[in-house]
């Protein structure tokens, strides 16, 4: 019997027990209002885009996405550049 494919498999199942955990506490506590209003902020933009611009669910989450990486890249150079 190969015990190093029974310990990857235990480590496994230990990750997933571990993420269930932590999903079921963030249940439990309930969403905190701060990612409330984050999370109401990314839907108010959303429905502009797609009202605006006629893109699609996903195009908009992507629009969005692609803005918010561009933002830090620009705020990384920012600082490497001071």
């Amino acid at each position: 019997m190969d015990v190093s494919n029974l310990q990857g498999q235990l480590h496994q199942a230990q990750g997933n027990l571990a993420a269930a955990e932590a999903n079921m506490q963030r249940a439990i506590t309930g969403n905190r209002p701060q990612n409330i209003a984050q999370a109401a902020g990314r839907i108010a933009q959303i429905q502009r885009l797609r009202q605006d611009l006629g893109l699609n669910l996903v195009g908009a989450a992507m629009v969005i996405d692609l803005a918010q990486e561009i933002a830090q890249l620009r705020a990384q150079i920012k600082v490497l550049r001071s």
